[in-house]
C-alpha cells in the first residue's frame, strides 16, 4: 500500500504571507493539526502546526494589554513561525515507511511532494484509519488472539485450517511475542461460531489468549 493511496489530497494550505491569525482560524475551524505552507505555484515552503500558533501567542502572564496583544498578533505572518524545510515524502513510499518516519521524527504528519510540488499530506489520523482497516474493525466477526511458535509454515497451517473449516478470514495479523521464539497472532473471521474458532486454531497454537465476538 502506497502513500498516494491513503494520503489526504488537496489539503488546506496557506502561503508564507498569510496572516498568522488567519492560519490560526483555519486550524481551529477545520480541526487540523498541521497545515502546509506553499507559494503561488504550489511549491512547499514549510508547515505550520497548532503548536506553532500556540507558542507564538502571548501567554496569560503577559503584561501587555488586550489592544497591544491584538496589534502584536495581527502583525505576524505565517513565515514568522512556520517550520522551514520540513520532512517530506514521496507519494510512492509505502505507508509503513511513512508511519516509521512519523514515529522516528516525532511528528504528527508529513507533506507529500512530487517534484517539489505539494500533492497531499499524510497524518497520524490517516495511518490510524489504515490500522483499523487492517484489523477489519468496522466489520462484525469472531476475533481470536493466540500465541504461535515463530517457525516457518506455522501461520500457513493455521490459515489453511480455518479455510478448510469454512471461515471467511477478514483479518490475519501477527506481531512479536514475549520472546523471539513466539509471535502473537490476531485473526478475525466470519462463518464460524466461537467454539468452532477455538477448536480449529487450538492444534496450531501454543496458547489462546481470547476468542470473542465483535
Amino acid at each position: 500500500m502506497l502513500v498516494k493511496n491513503r494520503m489526504t489530497r488537496n489539503p488546506y494550505s496557506v502561503t508564507p504571507d498569510t496572516a498568522l491569525s488567519e492560519a490560526r482560524d483555519l486550524i481551529k475551524k477545520e480541526k487540523v493539526d498541521i497545515v502546509p505552507v506553499v507559494d503561488k505555484k504550489g511549491h512547499l515552503k514549510g508547515v505550520i502546526t497548532e503548536k506553532d500558533v500556540l507558542y507564538a501567542s502571548p501567554s496569560n502572564c503577559t503584561t501587555l494589554d488586550v489592544f497591544e496583544i491584538h496589534t502584536l498578533f495581527a502583525g505576524m505572518k505565517v513565515s514568522d513561525v512556520m517550520e522551514k524545510n520540513p520532512l517530506t515524502i514521496s507519494p510512492d513510499l509505502h505507508v509503513e515507511d511513512a508511519a516509521r518516519l512519523l514515529k522516528e521524527n516525532d511528528v504528527i504528519g508529513v507533506c507529500v511532494v512530487d517534484g517539489g510540488v505539494l500533492t497531499g499530506i499524510i497524518t497520524e489520523s490517516d495511518l490510524l484509519s489504515v490500522f483499523l482497516e487492517i484489523f477489519s474493525a468496522h466489520q462484525k466477526g469472531i476475533r481470536a488472539t493466540a500465541v504461535c511458535p515463530q517457525e516457518k509454515g506455522e501461520l500457513a497451517k493455521l490459515s489453511s485450517a480455518l479455510y478448510e473449516k469454512g471461515a471467511d478470514i477478514l483479518a490475519f495479523c501477527s506481531t512479536r511475542g514475549d520472546d523471539m521464539t513466539k509471535e502473537l497472532v490476531v485473526i478475525k473471521a466470519t462463518g464460524l461460531s466461537l467454539e468452532e474458532m477455538e477448536n480449529t486454531i487450538k492444534p496450531f497454537v501454543l496458547e489462546i489468549k481470547e476468542v470473542v465476538e465483535l
